[in-house]
């Protein structure tokens, strides 16, 4: 094919190049600014637990009022010129009575606005990512948002997860449809169960969801009980952007703040804090064993545990900082205010 031109089909049935001279060239559209495109495909991964459905409940209720979630820096209002607030969605799994409009009320959304079909419907079974039933919705509906959740609710049965292409062949028409109809597609999708797994790799079990998919985002949790991370891990149309952190409250998403760390970055934390665990808790009751003796300083106690029960240095430090924490033992400094006899020692503490 020639250089510079695109292929296209007259009435006639015959063929016909167009020039990419005849194009007018037009900005990247956004749903949510810089963190997901508009009327192209967006993955919303994540664990159980961390809050998925709460999530594009939030997105979705601002959608419903015009407004832009709570997450973005670029400002309340949608700023380009399509004002269409309907929001459309598919849930296998969460029921709309019980979970999924308790959470659209929280997060404030505009009721009116938002359409779906319930997993109990006599054609849910029909809407399928290559389904006319969802073609004849869409365009008939043409929301500016629709949620699909989950994604292996909306593949045909045909389907094998890992074999190469078979999920892009599902996508492909479904990203026609995004494009032609003006709508974003948000589909939601469980993290793999795979031990260090980061980034595209958990991905379910096709790396063609990464590569069709526009934006990625994935939910986990921190280091810090109750705090949950969302990680902007791919973005075709732009820089990825900071991760943002929440709290699920009473069903509500509460965000608070961002993070330079990414999914690779907490992945690693727990993978070593998994590892450590069984090592620190050996390293506490060495220690508490040792000081079974009576108090000590903590020079012979670091020397007692290091070098009888062949604990690090580093877990050692780390097991008795836990002690401490949890009233196990004092730490206290001896000796005169001149300097004279002062040292560190360690005891026991009565329970």
């Amino acid at each position: 094919m020639t250089e510079g031109v695109a292929m296209d089909k007259q009435a006639d049935g015959v063929l016909k190049l167009k020039s990419v001279a005849d194009v007018q060239v037009k900005p990247v559209e956004w749903l949510v600014p810089m963190y997901i495109p508009a009327n192209t495909i967006t993955l919303l991964c994540g664990d159980g637990g961390v809050g998925k459905t709460a999530l594009w409940c939030d997105t979705a209720a601002a959608i419903s009022r015009g407004e832009l979630p709570r997450y973005t820096t670029q400002g309340d209002r949608i700023r380009d010129s399509d004002e269409r607030k309907t929001v459309m969605y598919f849930s296998a799994e969460d029921d709309t009575a019980s979970v999924i409009k308790p959470r659209l009320e929280r997060a404030g959304a505009n009721q009116k606005n938002i359409l779906y079909m319930g997993a109990d419907h006599p054609q849910f079974q029909s809407i399928k990512f290559v389904t006319d039933e969802l073609k004849e919705l869409i365009e008939s509906a043409k929301p500016r948002l629709c949620i699909f959740d989950p994604l292996q609710s909306f593949l045909d049965d045909r389907v094998k997860m890992g074999e190469r292409n078979a999920i892009r062949s599902r996508l492909d028409p479904l990203a026609g449809l995004a494009k032609r109809a003006g709508t974003t597609m948000i589909i939601v999708l469980h993290t793999n169960k795979r031990a260090g797994a980061y980034g595209r790799n958990r991905m379910a079990d096709s790396s063609d969801l990464w590569d069709r998919a526009r934006s990625v985002l994935i939910a986990g949790r921190t280091g810090t009980k109750g705090v949950f991370y969302l990680s902007h891990e791919k973005c075709n149309y732009g820089p990825e952007q900071p991760t943002i952190l929440y709290r699920i409250e009473n069903g509500a998403v509460q965000f608070f703040g961002t993070s330079n760390k990414k999914d690779f970055d907490f992945v690693n934390e727990h993978s070593r804090k998994a590892k450590e665990a069984p090592a620190r808790e050996d390293a506490k009751e060495a220690i508490m064993e040792v000081l079974q003796n009576g108090k000590m300083t903590v020079a012979d106690l670091d020397a007692a545990v290091v070098d009888g029960y062949g604990v690090s240095k580093k877990t050692l430090r780390r097991a008795k900082q836990d002690l401490k924490a949890e009233g196990k033992i004092a730490i206290t400094k001896t000796g005169n205010q001149k300097g004279e006899g002062q040292a560190w020692h360690a005891e026991l503490l009565s329970t």
